[in-house]
């Protein structure tokens, strides 16, 4: 046994991981018992043997080179890189994937590599079946996209012609008589449709990942003041005050998803709250991002339901006690756009004190409030 090891060997034969000293040659010096249990092999037969025994007979070449290598250089790293797979051998010919830990150790004029060895077989196993998960979940959205694709597209065509048919009924009917009355809800029940198909086709094109995201300079003025021509309308309908708070912000985005996100905040916002006020402002952060914020004084949202309403065709009871033309789609198109503009979305939100959803875009993405670009893009462009 080497001198200086006594001191340390009850320690060793121990540890919980694979341990053998390798000298300058190459050579098992000492091997613990946990190497023996691992490779199974006998630890009096792995000491003044190869350490390229340990391993697949088709890397040992290139084992010797990088250990020639690592004397040259010796230092306490990970063994190899991390694009290459290490695997040990046990005595049986089966191979196993591994971690290995060196160290260079030196006494008495000799030096010494330590090598720590773990068994990662059950990891390996866990990222295979991550992996194998992931590409059915993968494939299982490409599907769906696929689905509402197809589904909302060949509905499409017979909707556009009931609309046409509704039309034509409701210019023969008389006004007032009870053939314009039922004209006039089958118009309404149609429009409500074609708000569904559009928002399917949305999910298929997000599910299917053919959306791409094209990034420019946009104006967040701009951009609110569309918002608000928009929705304006719809607000004073309701008899509900539509506060715009823009700032002179720009920001590197996408203007059509981002507009679309917005969209479905405000759309939510309007449709849930029966009196009071819809806020939307810009906000600059303490890190230099921006919070772009809806703000309502609906009914508000249990903190238990907060997660489910960005789930498709989620809706809470109180929601469809006020509404029962929303479909549940609006919040899930919010949270994918916002992952595919790598975006965060938070709510704060109460029951029977409003809600306000926030829209975080990095500070990467955020140019100062008071750069001006030659001709930059607004949020119309």
């Amino acid at each position: 046994m080497i001198e200086w090891l006594p001191p340390f060997h009850e320690m060793l034969e121990r540890a919980p991981d694979a341990i053998v000293l390798v000298d300058g040659d190459g050579v098992i010096t000492y091997a613990n018992r946990c190497a023996a249990e691992m490779f199974g092999i006998d630890p009096t037969r792995l000491a003044g043997s190869s350490v390229e025994t340990l391993l697949p007979p088709g890397s040992r070449d290139r084992h010797a080179a990088h250990r020639s290598a690592y004397t040259q250089r010796p230092r306490v790293r990970p063994m190899g890189s991390g694009e290459m797979e290490l695997r040990g051998l046990r005595a049986d010919g089966t191979d196993f994937p591994v971690d290995i830990q060196l160290a260079p150790i030196e006494a008495g004029g000799t030096r010494w590599t330590l090598a720590v060895i773990r068994d990662v077989t059950d990891r390996h196993r866990l990222l295979e079946q991550l992996r194998a998960a992931t590409q059915v979940a993968q494939q299982l959205a490409r599907t769906k996209g696929e689905f509402l694709a197809f589904a909302a597209h060949d509905l499409c065509q017979p909707q556009q012609t009931l609309e046409l048919l509704v039309a034509a009924i409701a210019g023969e009917a008389g006004a007032g008589t009870e053939l314009a009355e039922l004209a006039g809800q089958a118009s309404d029940a149609l429009g409500r449709m074609r708000e569904l198909l559009r928002m399917l086709i949305e999910i298929s094109r997000l599910e299917s990942g053919t959306i791409s995201v094209t990034e420019q300079p946009v104006s967040v003025a701009e951009l609110f003041g569309e918002l608000e021509r928009h929705f304006g309308p719809e607000a004073l309908a309701k008899k509900l005050h539509l506060g715009i708070e823009p700032g002179e912000h720009v920001v590197e985005t996408d203007p059509a998803l981002l507009r679309v996100m917005l969209s479905n905040l405000l759309g939510n916002a309007i449709r849930y709250t029966p009196r009071g006020e819809i806020r939307m402002r810009c906000a600059a952060g303490a890190d230099g991002g921006l919070q772009l914020a809806v703000s309502d004084t609906g009914i508000g949202i249990p903190v238990d339901q907060v997660d489910r309403i960005f789930e498709d065709f989620q809706r809470l009871e109180d929601g469809r006690r006020i509404d029962r033309d929303g479909f549940g789609l609006g919040l899930g198109i919010v949270r994918r756009l916002s992952r595919l503009l790598g975006y965060g979305v938070s709510v704060q939100s109460a029951p029977g004190r409003g809600s306000t959803f926030s829209v975080a875009i990095p500070a990467a993405k955020v140019y100062a409030a008071n750069h001006s670009f030659a001709a930059a893009p607004g949020a119309s462009s």
